[in-house]
This record gives structure tokens, sequence and C-alpha cells, in this order.
């Protein structure tokens, strides 16, 4: 076997006295050549590693990870003087001279990266600034003159800062990428489309004219000190994640279609109307919110939303429609009347609100809601509502209560004080608790049906009229008619009345019904008529009283003293909201994509009752 290999390598290498390499050299060369190129391409990638770095230590970010948060970030000052820091910011130099905009072209004779543009007048002579791209650039004191259109413009890790436009303004495909545009001026009317801005600041921005922003979209963004002159209307709009203070609109603010997730706005004026079309909100917050003239909202949708000192000097209309989820409503002032219809709330508090001239309810349903500390000047006016698993705590109304053809379930009312009569006729009240309550006028309950309500410590100051209605397991404790009461006809069972004074005149007429009827130290210093009453053989063995001056406990006496010191008042404590205080709360997808989220958080409870007629199993017992 040796011998054989020795052979074959005799017969394949070539003869000595051909000049070429052998093969133990040409192996060498191959290794060598190899060792070279590594050097070659470890010397490119670590040049490229070391260009990498520097630029990255040139040019920091214009915007932190978080700093979109924090609107005071938007005025910071940056020191271009630092030639290290922010020498990237300005490797070419713009300065004090005027620039005549190309008609339509797409690229410019001037750099758009790493570029200072400062004491610049740009001519746009109502030609198109179109496709410019500036990256890590900076802008300051820079004007365009004459009307300015401006067509996919994009600013990326840049500084626009004193920024002027002398006419009228149009720009579609604005883009902002992680950038700060501050003091910007238009005084001429303003129309902005697709606007994209993200992971940016935007602050002192004034315009004197109207403005209207077509399909803008925000994402971890921050809007403060913004001025309007004019009528601001947003078409749209797309809020994620996004801050939003400090906002002034002279005239009327318009919102069609708008989307806010995740984000805040607070220290909102507007001088005039506010009108909000199919808006949808979900996990924000809304708060010291002044409106001058009146709040019309139609398609309303809200979920895990907060709303805190909002006040509206005129009327509020929500209508066609409105869904409040998960909500709370703090310190809310509305000078005018508040007009509700085919409302939806559910799982919501309401706190410290004050209503100047009343309020209108139409097909309202409100469902695990928690009201106190309410005021309303005026009538709470609510037929044909669905009230289930509600509290009401501290609630005054100068006028009259309605509440006609309703359903209430599962509801508890305490410390309620109403001047002018309760209107309750052809409702259904069910498992509810009455705790000092005081009516100033006649009440209404006829052909009313009334199962296993407790009513404590109330009195009624004016005639009560039980007229054709079903009591089953009520209790009456410590209750006081002033005036006449009728139960003509009514069907009474298992009906207690405790402590009880009946003042005026009282009538049992063709009452039906009469079994486990209890009088317990009960005062009749009126007259009684049982005529065809199935409780004559009760009634007739009742003691009658001598007729005594009215005699209220601490408690409702008080609530009598507050409301009538509110009619002498009459003015609504309508005060300035503190502009103190504010609000960091904390937000890209497709416009078409943007409510799939929202939905299916409200409907991740349905379970629980977010059908109102699922809720009310206790009506049909009824």
């Amino acid at each position: 076997m040796a011998t054989q290999v020795v052979e074959t390598l005799q017969e394949t290498s070539p003869p000595a006295a051909s000049g070429k390499p052998s093969g133990s050299l040409r192996k060498l060369l191959i290794v060598f050549s190899i060792f070279l190129g590594v050097i070659f391409l470890g010397s490119v990638a670590l040049g490229g590693f070391l260009i990498h770095v520097g630029l990255k230590s040139c040019v920091p970010k214009i915007v932190s990870k978080t700093e979109w948060m924090n609107p005071d970030a938007t005025y910071k000052n940056l020191d271009m003087s630092d030639g290290h820091k922010y020498r990237c910011l300005h490797k070419e130099k713009i300065e004090d001279v005027a620039v005549l905009a190309s008609r339509q072209s797409k690229r410019s004779i001037f750099p758009t990266r790493h570029t200072m543009w400062q004491n610049v007048t740009y001519v746009t002579g109502g030609t198109t600034v179109a496709h410019r791209n500036y990256l890590n650039s900076y802008f300051d004191q820079v004007t365009f003159t004459g009307v300015t259109t401006m067509v996919k413009a994009s600013y990326s890790n840049s500084i626009l800062s004193s920024i002027s436009f002398g006419g009228p303004s149009r720009m579609n495909a604005l883009q902002l990428v992680g950038s700060i545009a501050r003091n910007i001026k238009f005084p001429a009317f303003l129309s902005l489309e697709n606007m994209r801005a993200m992971n940016s600041l935007i602050g002192m921005v004034h315009m004197n004219r109207t403005v209207v922003i077509q399909k803008p979209f925000f994402k971890r963004v921050s809007i403060s000190e913004i001025f309007v002159g004019g009528l601001l209307k947003l078409a749209s709009p797309t809020f994620r994640k996004a801050v939003v203070e400090n906002l002034k609109v002279e005239l009327s603010l318009r919102l069609e279609k708008p989307f806010m997730k995740e984000s805040s706005a607070s220290n909102i004026t507007v001088n005039s109307e506010v009108v909000i079309e199919n808006s949808r909100m979900h996990k924000s917050k809304v708060s010291q919110v002044e409106i001058v003239g009146r709040l019309l909202a139609t398609s309303f949708k809200a979920s895990r939303v907060e709303f805190q000192k909002v006040s509206v000097a005129a009327s509020v209309s929500i209508e066609s429609v409105a869904r409040l989820d998960k909500f709370s409503f703090t310190e809310l002032l509305v000078a005018g009347s508040v007009y509700l219809e085919n409302i939806f709330l559910r799982k919501g508090s309401i706190n410290r609100v004050a209503l100047g001239e009343g309020l209108i309810s139409r097909k309202m349903k409100a469902l695990q809601l928690r009201v106190s500390d309410v005021q309303v000047y005026g009538s709470l006016l609510a037929p044909t509502s669905r009230i289930g698993e509600c509290s009401f705590d501290s609630l005054t109304i100068l006028e009259d209560l309605v509440l006609s053809s309703s359903s209430i379930w599962k509801t508890a009312l305490s410390e309620v004080s109403v001047k002018g009569g309760v209107v309750a006729m052809d409702s259904k009240l069910s498992r509810m608790i009455l705790t000092t309550v005081v009516v100033g006028d006649n009440s209404r309950f006829c052909r009313a049906k009334i199962q296993e309500v407790t009513v404590a410590e109330t009195v009624f100051m004016g005639e009560a009229c039980f007229d054709r209605a079903n009591l089953h397991k009520v209790t009456f404790s410590k209750v006081t008619f002033v005036g006449k009461v009728n139960f003509g006809g009514a069907t009474l069972t298992a009906v207690r009345f405790v402590d009880c004074t009946f003042k005026d005149s009282v009538s049992w007429d063709f009452t039906k019904g009469g079994k486990d009827v209890k009088f317990e130290n009960v005062l009749f210093e009126g007259d009684i008529s049982f005529e065809r009453s199935s409780l004559e053989k009760v009634l007739v063995s009742m003691p009658s009283a001598e007729s005594s001056p009215l005699e209220l406990s601490d408690d409702l006496q008080a609530m009598i003293d507050t409301t009538e010191k509110m009619v002498l008042d009459e003015d609504i404590p309508f005060e300035a909201l503190d502009e103190e205080e504010s609000s960091d709360d904390e937000y890209y997808y497709e416009y078409e994509d943007i409510g799939e989220d929202f939905d299916e958080d409200l409907d991740e409870d349905a379970n629980e009752g977010d059908d109102v007629e699922e809720a009310t199993v206790g009506d049909e017992e009824l």
C-alpha cells in the first residue's frame, strides 16, 4: 500500500523543472489572502462603527424616549454654541439670505441634512415647495412670504424655532418625527392635511385666523400653548398617548370624528360654541375646560375617561346615541340647560355638578351609577328612563322632578331635596331605599308599581297621590305627609306605616288588597275616608290626633333651609377654573384600524350587564 501511494504522488506531481509553485506554497498563498481580506473587512467595520458612534454623539436625540410627555421640554434651551455636542446640526450654514423657491421642484439646491437655517427669508411667490426631507437640521428665525404651499415636507430629529408665515398657508402630508416645533406664527388662514407627528414636541403656535386640520395623527406628542384667533376645525384627528394643554380658541371649536386614546387634554378655553361629532375616547383625561358658548355632541362614546373641572356658560346638548362607560365627572358647571337624548351611562361617577337651567333627558339608561353633590337650578325631567343599581346622594332640585313611565330598581336616594313636585306616574319602582328626602310640592305616583321600597325620614310638603298605584312590601318609616294624601283605588299588600304622621285628610276609598297592612304609631290629624275600602276594618279603629305644629328632624330642616337659601341666591356657583392645575397623563397604526381596540374594550364586560335590558330582570316581576 505504501508503494502505491508513492507511485501515485510521483505520477501526479509536476516535473521540478516546470517552474510552477508547489502545492504547499499555493495553500500558503490562499491562507495569506484570506487573512488580508479579514483584516480589510474588520477595518471597514471598525471605521463604520466609529463613524456611527461619532454621529450619535454629535447629534443626540432632540426628543428623548419619554420627553414627549413633558410639555415644558418644548422650550428647553439647546446651546448651539457647543461646537462638539451639536456640531452635526450646523455642518452646513445658511444665514442672513433670501431664498427663492423653485416652482414644483422636487430637489433643493440647498442641503437638507446637518444644516442650520438662521435668519432666512423664504420667498415662495405662490409656488409649491415639495418633497423636502430635512434630517438633523436646525431652523431659527425663518420667514415664509406670500402664499405658502408645502407638499410632503418631513422633519426628523430637527428643531423648528421662530418660524413665521406671511400669508395663507396650505400644507399636505407634513411629518414631524423626533423633532421640536416652537414659536410658530400663522397670521392668515392655515390648512393642514394628513399631518403626522410622532415622538415630538409642539408649542407656542399662534394662529390668527381660521384653522382647518384634516386627518392629523399624533402619537407620543406634546402640544402646548396653542392660540387660534378664529375657528378651529379638526376633521378625523387621532391622538394616541398625546398631551394637549393650554389651548385657547377665540371663536368656535369643531371636532369631527375625533379619536383619543391614552391621552390628556387640559386648560382648554373656547370663547364660543363647541361641536363634537362621532367622537371616541378611551383611557383618557379631560380637565380644566371652559366653554363660553354652548356644547353640542352627537354620537359620543367614551370608555374609562375622566372629566374634571368642566364649565359651560350656555347650554349642553348630547344626543343621537351617546355612551359613557366606566367614566367620572367631577366639578361640572353648566350655566344653561342640559339636554340628553338616547344616552347610556354605565359604571360611572358624577360628583359636584351644578346645572343652571335644569336637565331634560329622553330615553336615558343608567346602570351602576354613583351621583353625589348635584345642584339643579331648575327642573329635572327624565321620563321613560331606565335606572338600575345606582345611588344618588346630596341631590338638590329647585323645581320639579319628573320620572314618569320610568323603570328604577336597586337604587338608593339619600339627602334629596326637591323644591317643586315629584311626578312618577306609570313608573316601576323596585328594591329602592329613600332616606332623608324632602318634597316641597305635590307628588304624583298614580298607577305606579312600587315593590320592596323603603321610605325613611321623609317629608311630603304638598299633596301625595297614589291613585290606582300598586304597593307591595313597602315600608314608610318616620314619614310626614303635610298635605292631603290619596290612596284611592290603590292596591296595598304587606305595606307598613311606622311612626308616620298625616297632618291633613287621607282618602283610602276603593283600596284593594289589605293583607299584612300595618299601622304602628301612626297619627292622623285630619279626616279619614275609607269608602268601599278593604282597609275599613283597620281604619275604623284608628284614633284621630289633634293638630300640632310641624316638627322635623334636624337633617330635614337643614335641607329645607339650604334649598331656600339657594332659591334666594338665584346665581349658581359658576367659579373660574383653577389655571394652576394641569394633567400629565400618558399612545401607529393605519387610520382604518384605530378603533378596533376601543370597540373590544367596550365589549369586554358584556356579561356584567352591558345591555340595560339584560340587567332589568326585576322589571318583569313588577
